[in-house]
């Protein structure tokens, strides 16, 4: 990594390691992430210049005990359908890696549908100032792959109505659901959302409970 910091003697042993405002670009050669920062933990790349999905795995594939991952603020190029054509998606999942941020990145949902199958065991996915507008509407929201969520932050997304979370509703693990600051109309009942103990709307357009309850 050829940037303008200076790593503490004792960085490879480090847990939590923040890397904010730096102008991040690139991460180096394959294994140079895994060699100075091997047991970190909680990684904050946040605001950086960050680009690319290789970038995301890389670190995924070389920080194996990564548990907190925040990529705020970088503009990855959008992924294509054809992105894991030859390659072994069982070897990009990461098996301990349970908290995504990745707020005000441009995303839409099409993006988080194509990655979805190496997120399977993420817990907590912040998804804040983003694109994603529509997604129940045009995607399923495969429980085998989302058994894992918890907790999903969407807020600011400019979603306008709840048919664009109904299908949420068959994750019964996921406990908390944040739509804040979008511009949903109204919420109706549906059965399913078994295990939801949080819903927060707060800062939308709701004037009509069809049944909700």
């Amino acid at each position: 990594m050829d940037q303008s910091y200076n790593w503490r003697s004792d960085i490879s042993s480090s847990r939590d390691i923040t890397l904010q405002y730096l102008k991040i670009s690139e991460l180096g050669p394959p294994g140079t992430l895994g060699g100075i920062v091997p047991n970190v933990m909680n990684l904050y790349l946040d605001k950086n210049f960050l680009y690319s999905w290789d970038q995301f795995f890389q670190i995924t594939r070389e920080l194996r005990f990564l548990r907190v991952l925040a990529l705020t603020g970088n503009k990855f190029r959008k992924i294509s359908k054809s992105y894991f054509d030859g390659k072994n998606i069982d070897q990009l999942v990461h098996t301990h890696l349970h908290e995504l941020v990745l707020i005000d990145m441009g995303l839409d949902w099409s993006q988080l549908d194509i990655l979805a199958p190496t997120l399977i065991f993420i817990e907590r996915l912040f998804l804040v100032r983003n694109n994603c507008s529509k997604i129940c509407t045009k995607y399923a929201i495969d429980k085998k792959l989302w058994t894992n969520l918890r907790y999903l932050n969407l807020e600011q997304n400019n979603i306008e109505s709840w048919d664009e979370l109904a299908g949420f509703r068959h994750l019964n693990g996921m406990t908390h659901l944040i739509v804040n600051k979008n511009l949903i109309r109204e919420i109706y009942y549906k059965p399913g959302f078994r295990g939801l103990k949080y819903l927060s709307f707060e800062d939308n357009l709701v004037s009509d409970w069809k049944s909700f309850d």
